[in-house]
């Protein structure tokens, strides 16, 4: 467990890091900046600047669902500090590769960050989310109104050391 919240500390420092970025250029396009720390702390994570100094970062990361499965899990960061409010979770519905997967959403809180958590919620799609990052060089998805494109490479590594399911 200690190496989860070890994961989990890398994954709020890498949140703060890229928030923390300068913009450095014009277009929207350009403005993408991407780490791929599969092999490192087990996530990848995309991060845009925009005009007003703004950020928003989307991560994919090995984590544990409620009930102690070895996900993925989708995160949406905002550099705003009052997009995520809500307690507890809701049903929402995220187009993985081409599929609708139904997920769970909701406020996590790590330290001093808050984000918005995407975790699937059926058997089937934490089956289709983890196989699409197996099976392919990039995943894309759809999460608050963005069209992504994440990396794999190092992922099957990263999700065989995780160490599977709680018992």
């Amino acid at each position: 467990m200690l190496i989860k919240k070890d994961t989990d500390m890398k994954i709020f420092a890498a949140c703060l890091l890229l928030l923390a970025m300068p913009l450095t250029a014009q277009s929207e396009s350009s403005r993408w900046h991407e780490i791929n720390d599969w092999l490192g702390a087990g996530f990848v994570q995309l991060s845009i600047s925009f005009s007003d100094n703004s950020r928003k970062s989307f991560q994919v990361g090995i984590a544990d669902d409620p009930a102690g499965k070895q996900i993925l899990e989708f995160r949406y960061l905002d550099s705003r500090s009052n997009y995520c409010n809500s307690d507890g979770y809701r049903d929402v519905v995220i187009t993985v590769n081409e599929k609708r997967v139904k997920m769970k959403s909701g406020c996590k809180r790590l330290a001093m960050a808050h984000f918005i958590t995407y975790f699937p919620t059926t058997e089937k799609g934490r089956e289709h989310v983890v196989e699409s990052f197996r099976n392919a060089d990039r995943v894309s998805a759809r999460i608050q109104g963005y069209d992504l494109s994440f990396p794999t490479n190092g992922f099957e590594e990263a999700w065989g050391n995780y160490g599977g399911d709680a018992i």
